[in-house]
């Protein structure tokens, strides 16, 4: 799940015409997807097919390597592209607090470092 990580994160760098470390500087700075590629003059959906391409890429070597089943690579692959803003670390813009929640808490759990891809994935 690492290598999907990665590869998706260097899709939607390429496609925004930056470098790895530059996307990852400016989303950590408080940049989000969106403004990014406003700035970069890329499309949504030119990000999103990028992001599809590597995750496919990196999802047929792993059922090819017996790492995972063919199903488990069209699950994945189906949701690819789709929350990016929270797969790179940022909020919807109008997030809701959870009911009974403190104030300023996110509805879900930003996925920590080392969290398998199955807990990864299952976020969306």
């Amino acid at each position: 799940m690492r290598d999907l990580k990665t590869g998706e994160l260097n899709a939607v760098a390429s496609a925004l015409h930056m470098s790895t470390a530059d996307l990852q500087s400016a989303l950590r700075s408080g940049k989000s997807l969106s403004d990014l590629e406003t700035q970069q003059k890329v499309s949504d959906s030119a990000v999103k097919t990028a992001m599809t391409k590597a995750a496919k890429s990196v999802l047929d070597k792993a059922v090819k390597a017996g790492t995972i089943t063919q199903a488990q690579a069209d699950a994945i692959l189906s949701r690819a592209g789709s929350g990016l803003n929270f797969r790179f670390g940022h909020k919807p813009e109008q997030e809701e607090e959870a009911p009974g929640a403190p104030p300023g808490s996110a509805p879900t759990p930003t996925p920590t470092p080392g969290t398998s891809g199955a807990a990864y994935y299952s976020t969306f």
